[in-house]
């Protein structure tokens, strides 16, 4: 897959209907065309990520338009040139979850046993749940993580096990399954 030119447009600002829908129709307004998304209400805040494709020329106009963005829809933007890539051919990529009850440091924990091997985090959600019964505080953090060839997957899994017993966490770690694959 060949690279071409993108953005990543981060914007922030307070949670309302619609704001969605008027972040899209900015990047369309340009000639933009949103490609890969992550959007999360966080406390009373709205984060849009995302990767813009497109002409130069739209990609220009979208960049130029931030100062515009911003004062109209009350949000704070960053806005980046990148380029797509195809993704590395060597190594697998993996799915892990771990979860136990929320404290201070979880995160850290769990990305540095994948840093210290040099194991790339793609992608990373985490989130608190009360669990039933109890309705003590769960933390649940879910990642896909790149694992380059060479790495020892009974290495990977003796940190991770390390790691979430410091932390007093359950984890479950799974190639990732290919799309279309079964």
């Amino acid at each position: 897959m060949a690279s071409r030119p993108g953005l990543v447009l981060t914007a922030v600002g307070p949670d309302r209907p619609g704001l969605v829908k008027d972040l899209a129709g900015h990047v369309r307004k340009w000639g933009g065309n949103i490609e890969d998304t992550r959007m999360s209400k966080l406390g009373g805040e709205f984060a849009f990520l995302v990767l813009i494709t497109g002409q130069d020329s739209a990609l220009h106009q979208i960049k130029e338009s931030i100062p515009q963005l911003e004062v109209a829809l009350g949000v704070a933007c960053f806005c980046k040139s990148t380029a797509t890539g195809a993704p590395p051919d060597d190594g697998a990529l993996f799915e892990f979850e771990a979860s136990g009850v929320d404290h201070p440091g979880i995160v850290e924990a769990i990305t540095e046993a994948f840093a210290s091997r040099n194991i790339n985090v793609t992608s990373l959600s985490s989130r608190i749940e009360n669990a039933p019964l109890t309705g003590t505080p769960t933390f649940i953090l879910e990642a896909q993580v790149h694992v380059p060839d060479g790495t020892a997957e009974q290495d990977l899994r003796l940190s991770l096990t390390q790691a979430c017993e410091r932390e007093d966490l359950e984890f479950r770690l799974e190639k990732a399954l290919l799309p279309g694959a079964s």
